[in-house]
């Protein structure tokens, strides 16, 4: 078996969106935020679920979908959701921006429940910024993080399993900060 992961990172952009302003709004919230395109076999749908799951649990938490959508049906159906379960002051939709690294940076925990990857370039820079990180048990994903078990992988599209993972990190700051070390 071969891996390959270039192009890696870019380290000088990285560390510059570091020094940018937080992006977040309220002091005190569990910012989780999902870099990617808006589609169908990202699971932002799950996310939501997810958000709704953990609001049940504590009131300061929030959601960033930071990526690239078109006004497709998907991305109306995660509207209407987001709008029907009252979620709106929680989950926010950002678009395209190039300083999405800058949401990353200032961020608690990246999340990417993915259906289908091949390695994905966003848990490498998170990697790299040493963010706590929960993704789908994907091939791709624990060939990146399997080794020095630095991410939660969870093996099922399950809001629950999800929920009580990023549960886990809230609850245990030890616990967030030993995957941000790894």
């Amino acid at each position: 078996k071969t891996f390959s992961f270039l192009p890696s990172v870019n380290e000088n952009d990285l560390m510059a969106s570091k020094l940018l302003k937080s992006p977040f709004g309220q002091d005190g919230c569990f910012n989780i935020v999902y870099v990617a395109t808006i589609q169908h076999r990202k699971r932002q749908d799950l996310c939501i679920d997810i958000i709704n799951n953990l609001l049940a649990e504590s009131s300061n938490v929030n959601l960033y979908f930071v990526g690239e959508y078109n006004n497709d049906k998907y991305y109306n159906s995660l509207i209407e959701k987001v709008n029907k379960m009252n979620l709106q002051n929680n989950i926010y939709f950002t678009g395209y921006t190039k300083d999405f690294a800058q949401y990353m940076w200032h961020c608690d925990l990246i999340i990417h429940p993915s259906r289908a990857e091949g390695v994905p370039r966003v848990l490498r820079e998170a990697l790299f910024m040493g963010k706590a990180i929960i993704a789908s048990n994907l091939e791709g994903n624990r060939d990146l993080f399997q080794k020095y078990n630095s991410a939660i992988l969870i093996d099922l599209a399950c809001a629950e399993l999800y929920s009580n993972a990023i549960l886990s990190l809230i609850n245990d700051e030890s616990l967030k900060l030993s995957y941000e070390k790894k």
